[in-house]
């Protein structure tokens, strides 16, 4: 009993404080005040976003500009297939050939992955044919473990740059 005539004690005395008869009211009002500005002030905080996306996408911009990784104007070397391998993407995706390979700059061994497709010249060939093939590789001379592959046709088969997705371009 004393414990019920403690606490409409306080109760009264924040009613009277904050000018409410209800001081839950009061904070369910206060709950409710981020989710308020944020409704009032969703178009400022999307032009904020969208500043702030463009600044980081010029940054971006910048950085490429200004070093260039334009793997035209890499040197080329010759790379060698080493084996083969079939990788499967699973349900809806067929199976892809895919080439492992080497290529030497400076004297140090570099390897690299190549996607092997049927073109219209292939006829009875097979992808194992490829094997000791020789490709062309451009690399990156500051960076020789990047590479790219010229897309060619070697043995019937198209040969082209693997980047690790599973379906067929």
């Amino acid at each position: 009993m004393r414990s019920a005539i403690s606490s409409r004690k306080n109760s009264s005395r924040v009613a009277r404080k904050y000018g409410n008869s209800d001081c839950r009211s009061r904070h369910r009002n206060r709950q409710l005040l981020p989710a308020t500005i944020l409704a009032m002030n969703w178009p400022l905080f999307g032009i904020v976003f969208f500043a702030v996306g463009a600044v980081a996408a010029f940054a971006v911009w910048l950085i490429r500009r200004l070093h260039p990784e334009n793997d035209a104007d890499w040197p080329v070397a010759e790379g060698t297939i080493q084996s083969l391998a079939t990788v499967y993407g699973g349900r809806g995706n067929p199976p892809l050939d895919v080439g492992n390979f080497s290529y030497v700059v400076n004297d140090d061994y570099y390897a690299g992955i190549v996607r092997i497709s049927r073109s219209f010249s292939t006829h009875g060939a097979s992808p194992e044919d490829l094997v000791n093939q020789k490709i062309q590789v451009r690399y990156n001379p500051r960076k020789p473990e990047k590479y790219s592959v010229v897309e060619d046709e070697v043995g019937g088969f198209l040969i082209d740059q693997y980047d690790g997705s599973f379906a067929d371009e």
